[in-house]
């Protein structure tokens, strides 16, 4: 699973020419990914149960839950930041010449 995720990410980054707005765009769908699973790493190790001489004892961190929780939820944020990140649409001017014998279409961002 974790050699899918890693080429997965490299063809990513390595996929053709990106903008820098392309390239911020991944590193916050990245950063938001890696938070969101360190988030719920954190949180699902705040509850433990340690079986001893056949006796079972569970101790909670309700702060480790919580502050998994922030991770996540900050990177779930970010995530939605990077994919919905879009560039501005182009404006379409239509014009005429003075002159009235030619017409002009200009596309510009």
């Amino acid at each position: 699973m974790g050699k899918i995720l890693t080429i997965a990410l490299v063809a990513l980054c390595c996929a053709g020419t990106a903008s820098a707005q392309d390239h911020s765009k991944l590193i916050k769908i990245g950063v938001g990914i890696g938070a969101i699973v360190i988030g719920t790493a954190i949180a699902a190790k705040s509850n433990e149960t340690v079986t001893t001489s056949g006796v079972s004892t569970s101790t909670s961190s309700t702060s480790q839950l919580v502050t998994g929780l922030v991770i996540a939820g900050a990177g779930g944020i970010v995530l939605w930041s990077g994919l919905h990140e879009h560039q501005a649409s182009p404006t379409l001017t239509v014009g005429i010449s003075p002159q009235g014998h030619s017409m002009f279409i200009r596309r510009s961002w």
